[in-house]
């Protein structure tokens, strides 16, 4: 994934999808920061702000952060974005998180 794959505008002024695009989170980014120290605990609030709402910039942070390649960055980007943010959560067949008993 590249910026150019989160960054294009919908189609009609109507979005394309029901996820978020990059241009919702970078647009907003002053509420989304809080939300990526939540998903990215270890980053800082230094980091945060200096990552701006660019989607580079939180990658590599990512990357360097958490030791992971730039590939595995980019999927938990794309994860967070369609609302999928703990990777590890078990879910049933539907997408649907199950709570442990």
């Amino acid at each position: 994934m590249s910026w150019e794959d989160v960054s294009r505008p919908s189609e009609g002024g109507r979005r394309r999808t029901p996820y978020l695009t990059w241009n919702d989170i970078q647009g907003d980014w002053h509420i989304f920061k809080g939300r990526v120290r939540e998903r990215w605990g270890v980053l800082t609030n230094d980091d945060v702000e200096q990552i701006a709402g660019y989607y580079e910039e939180l990658a590599g942070k990512i990357q360097t952060a958490y030791d992971v390649s730039r590939e595995e960055a980019e999927k938990q980007i794309r994860e967070w974005m369609m609302g999928r943010s703990d990777t590890h959560e078990i879910g049933d067949n539907d997408g649907n998180p199950i709570s442990p008993v």
